[in-house]
């Protein structure tokens, strides 16, 4: 085969062709990589669903919604920038980097943030207060947050907690735990007999 052309129309020498071989294969590697990361994500973003485990989901609202919103196409950039470029320890720490601070201010959302965009959140945290039972329902794949369950504990309210995991510690007295998944085929019997009207299992607030 004749000789390899450079980019200024010139032959390139042995030195050259051998360098640019490389360079093909490096990035042809990190194409590969690359994929490979972002369709582990399964939500075609890069990122994991943490919260709601609907990767699916995600995948049908960016196909949707990519072409009409400049925002997620510089978020979709920016995540694919960083597959490309980082080494497989920071990949994993930069896929994980939300999902390790998802429930940060968990004490300051539910308490000053909603209460001065919502102006009944304060009178409704606060009914305790005046001398009601209240009690609160949680059904999620992970527990309420210590900081949730010291919010809520201390203004008064008791709870029930429905989730795989198990409960922080300190609560018991106060919040009734159901190890139970919402996101299981397995635990739904159990999820439609608590529905009964002879279920017993969750209080219902007075």
């Amino acid at each position: 085969r004749g000789p390899t052309i450079g980019p200024n129309g010139l032959p390139l020498t042995a030195e050259e062709e051998a360098f640019a071989k490389k360079q093909r294969e490096k990035e042809e590697r990190i194409a590969q990589r690359t994929k490979l990361r972002l369709e582990a994500s399964l939500t075609g973003i890069g990122l994991e669903d943490w919260m709601f485990n609907a990767s699916l989901l995600v995948k049908d609202c960016v196909d949707d919604l990519e072409a009409d919103s400049p925002s997620l196409e510089k978020l979709l950039e920016s995540v694919h920038q960083a597959a490309q470029i980082l080494s497989d320890d920071n990949w994993e720490r930069f896929s994980k980097f939300i999902a390790d601070r998802v429930h940060r201010q968990d004490h300051e959302v539910h308490g000053a943030l909603f209460a001065k965009v919502e102006s009944s959140w304060r009178p409704l945290l606060t009914t305790p207060r005046s001398g009601s039972t209240a009690v609160f329902l949680h059904v999620g794949t992970d527990p309420p947050t210590a900081a949730l369950c010291e919010l809520l504990t201390k203004l008064g309210w008791f709870g029930v907690s429905i989730s795989p995991k198990p409960m922080v510690e300190g609560y018991d007295d106060l919040i009734e735990h159901h190890a139970l998944d919402p996101a299981h085929d397995r635990d739904r019997d159990s999820f439609v007999g608590m529905c009964r009207p002879d279920g017993g299992c969750i209080p219902k607030p007075s």
